[in-house]
């Protein structure tokens, strides 16, 4: 039960780095190259299902 606990832990984590770290760099890029929203996700790639999380 313990390791499996930390193993839902660990990807819950592992999911929410991720995601902060993609809107501080879709942030980033909206700032530093004057993009809208869209164009900076674009111009990172991130597929267009998964932008509405965004």
């Amino acid at each position: 039960m313990k390791a499996e606990a930390e193993e839902i832990t660990a990807k819950r984590v592992t999911k929410d780095v991720t995601e902060n770290t993609r809107l501080l760099d879709l942030k980033n890029l909206m700032r530093s190259m004057k993009l809208t929203a869209e164009q900076a996700a674009a111009a990172l790639r991130i597929p267009r299902r998964s932008r509405q999380a965004f």
